[in-house]
């Protein structure tokens, strides 16, 4: 809209002059033709009261320069922007509950020019700050984030060239469109940079996670059970992305058999059959299920058990702490 109202107002703008100009002709052949009219003497006297021969002068029109409106490349489609922002389990449509919004001031641009065996090439450095926000149906801000941190900045380098070629590339129409797709790049890697944040905090797909399924481990003791509850629970978690209901039974039947286990602990000793380590193992074990699961109080309840009782030692809550990082995020987003 921009372009086309500028677009007229130069077609205004030229025809005002054209009318001026041809006016001003009109003007001074008039006055010519009266002033070729008068006589010699009457000529003589015009020019001494007006201080010059008399003759009259064309009346000057400043002339209106059209000024073409600026084309720029480098600004962002929404075919790109929607192409570029992946948000697994939302589908993109106009009338989508959630909205996300992003705002691009303008691009951050240094240049560096360097020379290698007598050629030149430039190097830009690129920073596309974007601010992005997402509101949910009543308008409300649940996420938000800026991507303009040095982290995001592109460094590029154009080909080496001797110099007349170079000062030819730099001064002409090529470096334009090589610093318009230096520009592009740095968006496209600024779009995945949203789209792994986005997904981290907000989105719904499968993401690969890796968690070791614990059981004892001592030939004097009989870990049978917690061998094949083991092998359901490996075999549970694979199923997850094919078979959720498949998943279900085998994640199920495996923790029924960690919390049978636990009925057996003996944490102040370490040759208990249960002690301490496997204790410690088989709650985390059952906490990340439940995660899973999405019974939330459970594996807090879980989990708690093993952050507040000094006999389960430092690995065992650095694994602990590492699962509640996983629920605290499965929460959020299940709040979100």
């Amino acid at each position: 809209m921009q372009t086309w109202l500028n677009t007229m107002k130069t077609k205004a703008e030229q025809e005002e002059y054209e009318t001026d100009r041809r006016a001003a002709e009109d003007e001074y052949a008039a006055a010519l033709e009266g002033y070729n009219s008068q006589s010699a003497g009457a000529k003589v006297l015009t020019g001494v009261m007006l201080g010059d021969d008399g003759k009259p002068q064309k009346r000057h029109v400043t002339k209106r320069f059209v000024k073409k409106p600026m084309v720029r490349n480098d600004i962002p489609s929404e075919s790109e922007i929607a192409a570029g922002l992946v948000w697994d389990g939302f589908m993109k449509t106009d009338n989508s509950n959630y909205k996300v919004m992003m705002t691009m001031p303008n691009y951050s641009v240094t240049f560096k020019d360097q020379a290698v065996s007598e050629k030149q090439y430039r190097s830009a450095t690129i920073s596309v700050p974007i601010d992005m926000k997402v509101t949910d149906p009543s308008g409300k801000v649940v996420f938000q984030m800026s991507f303009a941190a040095p982290q995001y900045q592109r460094t590029d380098k154009s080909d080496k060239m001797a110099s007349p070629q170079f000062s030819e590339f730099i001064n002409g129409s090529g470096y334009n469109s090589w610093l318009d797709q230096r520009k592009m790049d740095a968006r496209q890697a600024v779009y995945t940079a949203m789209s792994s944040e986005l997904n981290s905090q907000m989105g719904y797909g499968w993401v690969d996670r890796t968690d070791p399924v614990y059981t004892g481990k001592d030939k004097k003791q009989d870990y049978s059970a917690q061998e094949s509850a083991q092998l359901k629970a490996t075999q549970g978690l694979k199923d997850l992305s094919i078979s959720e209901e498949s998943a279900k039974v085998k994640l199920g039947e495996a923790m029924e058999v960690w919390i049978s286990e636990l009925k057996d602990e003996n944490l102040g000793d370490k040759k208990a059959r249960i002690n301490n380590k496997v204790a410690a193992g088989l709650y985390i074990n059952a906490a990340l299920v439940n995660i899973l699961l999405g019974d939330h109080a459970k594996a807090d309840e879980l989990l708690n058990i093993v952050q507040g009782n000094d006999a389960f030692k430092g690995g065992d809550q650095k694994e602990s702490e590492a699962v509640r990082v996983f629920l605290d995020d499965e929460r959020r987003r299940k709040d979100s």
